[in-house]
């Protein structure tokens, strides 16, 4: 048998893996609640701007403006903040799992040409757990991908109906009395 060396270590570093990528998703989650408040606050201060009567025609359309990216960065949070699915490892069904992965290695031609049977199962149940960790790891990879362009499309957004806010405020806030 072919030994692969070390597969017990990088099976651990693949369940590190995806304990980092779930780690990920839950501060991005968190990420994307904090951004959500700040949304709220901004349009609530468009809100403000535009029922103002005596509001110049340049006013009202910076603030439309600005409510329509706070509108897109608000879905782009929503979308990031739906409830993702992480495929975890089905820990109750390992035992049956590795006693079918022993008993078809045991069919094969390989098997009884082995020097040490008992590491050659061995290292085929952790082939196998290292193949559905890869799967799990690739899954997880791809949501928080999603997760990362959602919130940065929220994160820019917000951001320019923050400057047009601001810039708002500094050249006519005086004016109005705020």
């Amino acid at each position: 048998m072919s030994g692969r060396i070390a597969d017990d270590l990088i099976l651990e570093r693949m369940y590190a893996r995806e304990q980092v990528l779930l780690s990920q998703a839950d501060a991005m989650d968190m990420k994307a609640s904090y951004v959500l408040v700040a949304l709220v606050f901004l349009a609530q201060l468009s809100t403000t701007f535009l029922s103002r009567p005596n509001l110049q025609c340049l006013g009202k359309a910076s603030q439309w403006v600005a409510s329509l990216l706070l509108l897109v960065s608000a879905i782009s949070l929503l979308l990031e903040l739906k409830v993702a699915t992480f495929k975890s490892e089905d820990a109750s069904g390992l035992e049956s799992w590795r006693d079918e992965v022993v008993r078809d290695s045991q069919e094969l031609e390989a098997y009884p040409k082995e020097r040490d049977p008992e590491e050659y199962l061995r290292d085929r149940v952790i082939w196998g757990l290292i193949a559905s960790s890869k799967a799990r790891i690739v899954k997880g990879e791809e949501i928080n991908d999603k997760k990362i362009t959602r919130l940065t499309i929220a994160y820019w957004f917000a951001s320019a109906a923050f400057l047009i806010d601001i810039l708002f405020l500094a050249t006519t806030g005086l004016s109005l009395g705020l």
